[in-house]
């Protein structure tokens, strides 16, 4: 299991990079990381990136991935976007967004949909956010698991 947080888009836009087998232990820790970087932003909106593109087993069971995701009740949270092309998690995502209230959770199955969505609906996200999140990325695809 892999996984990694930082921001793409100083106090605007964080990337959540999950990779390989996903726990709900995981999830929650990553979460609690991720809250704390946007309660501490110095900007009133924080878009977050999830991507778990690369995740080769995740939890089958709702009610444990729904305990896991409470960064959906931030209060400063714009719009959380989630990359998968995984069905089940697609749907599970679904619902975990709907279950938390969240009118601005969506899911893409690829990382360029969910930049673009961005784009479109905040003026204030820079022009390169896809080609800065590929650079956070790729060096984890190019190390593997490790």
């Amino acid at each position: 299991m892999g996984r990694r947080t930082s921001w793409v888009q100083k106090d605007r836009v964080l990337l959540i990079h999950f990779w390989g087998e996903l726990t709900t232990v995981d999830i929650q820790e990553e979460n609690n990381f991720a809250l704390k970087l946007v309660e501490a932003s110095s900007s009133d909106i924080v878009h977050v990136i999830v991507d778990v593109s690369q995740v080769t087993e995740h939890p089958r069971y709702f009610s444990r991935l729904l305990r896991s995701f409470s960064v959906y009740q931030e209060a400063k949270l714009g719009y959380i976007t989630t990359i998968t092309k995984d069905n089940l998690l697609r749907f599970m995502l679904t619902g975990v967004s709907a279950v938390g209230r969240s009118r601005r959770a969506y899911n893409f199955r690829t990382l360029a949909n969910a930049v673009r969505f961005l784009q479109m609906r905040d003026v204030e996200i820079s022009t390169t956010l896809y080609d800065d999140c590929l650079r956070y990325i790729n060096p984890v695809q190019e190390r593997g698991t490790d």
